[in-house]
């Protein structure tokens, strides 16, 4: 259980949705906009939305991407992972 907090709390950097969530409510907004039954007002807030849900799972594949890419650089073939510095320049737990 502590395993899947940790897992939820890295995919999410810490705040906002999880990727997979993310990825859900995008997708939810996109099956709106492409119905074209909205009013504009109601239109430009699921874009408006969606837009932050498509910048939410960029962020969350970006860390994901350079996890992998430490994991790669690890000394002579050996896989090692350090943690990111958070937006406020603390270290990861």
């Amino acid at each position: 259980m502590a395993e899947g907090k940790r897992r939820a709390k890295a995919d999410a950097g810490g705040e906002g949705p999880r990727f997979e969530e993310a990825l859900a409510a995008l997708e939810a907004a996109v099956a709106d906009l492409e119905r074209g039954d909205l009013g504009i007002d109601a239109a430009l807030a699921r874009y408006e939305a969606g837009i932050g849900h498509l910048r939410r799972c960029q962020e969350v594949l970006k860390r994901a991407e350079q996890r992998v890419e430490l994991l790669l650089a690890g000394a002579e073939g050996q896989g090692k992972t350090a943690p990111f510095p958070e937006p406020d320049g603390s270290a990861a737990p």
